[in-house]
């Protein structure tokens, strides 16, 4: 079977209405949100749906509304679906909702950290006059970039490399006017400029205080070793165990993320698929150059309800298809018709049939596995063209079918 990695968004995500549609068709997203408002005695629905842009821009209320949307997101879609990743990871605000989905906390302190943390940030931006967005190049351009930005700190200008998304995509992070007057100089090369809907200068040692503030309150949390991998933001690597949390998110305040590091590390991990949480899919251009991973994006109600039948479809068309498009050695036609011709037309019905059918999709996709390799046997393929295919299934999509041959 394939191997899910979920993903959570950061800061940057929220927008007004953001989960309306998912808060009134499902309970348990209802039922998560209120409990958010009780913690935090103020309506969390209401900032959600009824919040304006401005609004919603502020730290104290992004990072509320995001995490509360998230989480209940992810309880839902494991109820509905029997969910049970290996590995989960958040971008910055997100690794906090990664940490309450795993159970490394409960849901009431780890949104109460986030409370504070959106506080803490909010009131050291206000201090000062940072910004941050997102840069685009060309990938042979990176290492410039980062040596440019040391000699421009070397000048006494605050800025610094806040995420590294992609190997086109970085966040630089620092003194607005600092980052306004490097701006015109990368928009002359062609970068293209994007201005985040941030507040402040996260991610650099601007929020040091921040960072220390944070810190002494994560001391404050009762921490478990969480149910799956969680891979870190400030590492690009996987948790250990419960002992590194509370230095890592520390340092997250004022230490790049590493997501692209963090994505090469799902990829050893041997991760095929990609889900990633609402509001909205942040993810888009930082995964496009991933090869082999099939990314789904969470939104709409319709997206919750055909999650996994998405995922079996496309198995069966690809099994399908390459067994249409195999050649065929078995010169015993009767043999053909009773052995391939028979799987086949199982493989098909199985396709057909499997959103209305009993049982776990799992034991389904294990069956057209079977059928699948009954088909290649009795096709009679030379072994080596037989173990390139199953070793491609297997890389796409953690289908493991053993040959017998």
């Amino acid at each position: 079977m394939h191997k899910t990695m979920i993903l959570f968004p950061g800061q940057g995500a929220q927008f007004t209405g953001m989960g309306r549609a998912l808060y009134d068709h499902y309970p348990i997203i209802k039922r998560t949100f209120d409990e958010a408002s009780d913690i935090l005695d103020f309506s969390v629905s209401n900032l959600c749906f009824s919040g304006t842009s401005e609004q919603l821009k502020r730290t104290i209320n992004a990072q509320i509304a995001i995490f509360v949307l998230s989480v209940a997101a992810y309880r839902q879609l494991q109820n509905m679906h029997q969910l049970a990743p290996e590995i989960m990871g958040g971008h910055s605000l997100g690794e906090y909702s990664a940490l309450a989905s795993s159970g490394a906390a409960s849901f009431e302190d780890l949104l109460r950290v986030v409370h504070y943390r959106a506080q803490v940030m909010e009131e050291v931006a206000d201090s000062g006059n940072g910004a941050m967005f997102a840069l685009e190049y060309e990938v042979k351009d990176l290492q410039h970039i980062e040596q440019e930005c040391a000699d421009l700190r070397l000048n006494d200008m605050q800025i610094w490399i806040g995420a590294y998304n992609s190997d086109n995509q970085i966040v630089l992070t620092g003194k607005r006017s600092d980052l306004m007057s490097a701006e015109t100089k990368w928009k002359e090369r062609g970068y293209k400029v994007i201005p985040l809907q941030v507040s402040g200068a996260f991610h650099s040692p601007l929020m040091h205080e921040a960072g220390e503030l944070l810190g002494r309150r994560l001391r404050t949390v009762e921490w478990s070793p969480p149910r799956c991998t969680i891979i870190s933001n400030v590492t690009g690597q996987a948790y250990t165990g419960a002992d590194c949390i509370v230095e890592n998110l520390e340092m997250q305040l004022t230490k790049p993320v590493l997501w692209t590091k963090s994505m090469e590390t799902a990829i050893r991990h041997g991760v095929t698929h990609l889900t990633s949480m609402p509001p909205k899919n942040i993810f888009q251009k930082m995964l496009q150059y991933i090869e082999g991973v099939n990314v789904h994006a969470l939104s709409s109600v319709d997206d919750f309800e055909n999650y996994q039948k998405n995922d079996e479809s496309e198995i069966y068309n690809h099994l399908l298809s390459i067994a249409v498009g195999t050649r065929n050695y078995n010169k015993d036609v009767a043999e053909y018709d009773r052995t391939v011709v028979r799987a086949y037309k199982e493989l098909e019905a199985i396709k057909y049939s499997f959103s209305s059918a009993t049982g776990t999709a799992e034991d389904r996709i294990h069956r057209a596995g079977l059928l699948f390799l009954t088909i290649l046997e009795n096709k009679k393929i030379p072994l080596e063209s037989k173990t390139t295919i199953l070793h491609a299934l297997h890389r796409k999509y953690n289908l493991r079918i053993e040959s017998q041959g």
